[in-house]
């Protein structure tokens, strides 16, 4: 069993709704990475990925076993929904708050941060890279999401012709 873990998470849409991925790390005490996933979602509002993201993260954290869990979400709206500091009007959006609800109730203790993504950009953290410009050496017309793991290694975690 961990103690507790640290889980980073991030999603994004381009065109809200329009193709969209998450991406996950988890860290243990010292920081380093001990589970990380991401997936590409097809057509999804960024709020919905960022939803998926945080229950695709703290469903591994659970089978890490851990006990305390903080998450950290560049998403202001969810951070404040999960804090109860906003009501959740989006039907779709409530139906996910339930599940991280009662995913939450898996652990001893679950906090919920916020962050902005120019902090994750200096250098802590995960962030998606949305490449809609004409990138090389993927071609035109393709999605790609990068998982920030450190100020310098990047891995791709999500590929689509969307």
């Amino acid at each position: 069993m961990i103690k507790k873990v640290i889980l980073r998470t991030d999603g994004g849409a381009r065109g809200n709704p329009g193709p969209a991925a998450y991406g996950f790390a988890i860290e243990d005490a010292s920081g380093k990475v001990i589970q990380q996933g991401s997936k590409f979602l097809g057509v999804k509002t960024n709020n919905e990925a960022e939803y998926l993201g945080l229950i695709a993260g703290l469903e591994e954290a659970k089978k890490l076993k851990a006990a305390e869990v903080t998450c950290f979400l560049d998403s202001e709206l969810v951070v404040k929904q999960l804090n109860q500091e906003y009501r959740v009007k989006d039907k779709n959006l409530g139906t996910l708050f339930v599940k991280v609800w009662n995913l939450a109730q898996s652990f001893k203790k679950v906090e919920y941060k916020h962050y902005c993504t120019s902090t994750i950009v200096q250098g802590c953290g995960c962030f998606f890279h949305f490449k809609n410009e004409t990138p090389r050496p993927y071609g035109r017309g393709i999605f790609a999401i990068q998982l920030k793991l450190s100020p310098t290694a990047f891995r791709i975690c999500s590929l689509s012709t969307g």
